[in-house]
């Protein structure tokens, strides 16, 4: 499975506002609920990821976070990126604020696919060049394209 399989355009979302990590977070959650039908309770799924980010924090460094949640609450593995309007204190490993959000919704019997899902991501996201497009562009084709491109290998 490739991050390109789950995250589509209508899950890509840029200058969504937010005062604070959690209220980032619900607004993605509502985009990404509006924008398919893959998320079977909102209220419920929003928790979950709250619950989650209480536990530790997701802001992984170099801008980057990715929320998310085990959880019955989606009807199949869900990725949604977005960009936040402006930068939010995550709590991150390298202590800057956090702009580049992938947020993930994993069905409890999907642990084996989301594991692997996260090390690419974990690892598209590495590439300089990758956070470069995704914090200039407004265009959710060219997010795609940029994950398909360092998952093929074609930029390091």
């Amino acid at each position: 499975m490739r991050i390109s399989d789950i995250l589509n355009e209508s899950r890509t979302f840029f200058d969504v506002p937010g005062k604070n990590k959690q209220e980032l977070i619900v607004n993605i959650v509502e985009r990404a609920a509006k924008a398919s039908n893959e998320i079977k309770n909102v209220k419920k799924f929003t928790q979950e990821v709250l619950e989650r980010e209480a536990l530790g924090s997701t802001g992984i460094g170099d801008e980057v976070a990715i929320p998310h949640a085990r959880t019955e609450n989606v009807n199949q593995l869900l990725m949604a990126f977005a960009r936040a309007k402006e930068p939010i204190d995550f709590e991150a490993e390298d202590g800057l604020p956090v702009r580049l959000i992938f947020l993930m919704g994993v069905p409890i019997k999907e642990l084996k696919s989301y594991l692997n899902i996260l090390a690419k991501l974990s690892r598209v996201i590495k590439i300089q060049k990758v956070r470069d497009v995704l914090s200039q562009t407004n265009n959710p084709k060219e997010v795609i394209e940029i994950i398909k491109l360092a998952e093929d290998g074609l930029i390091t």
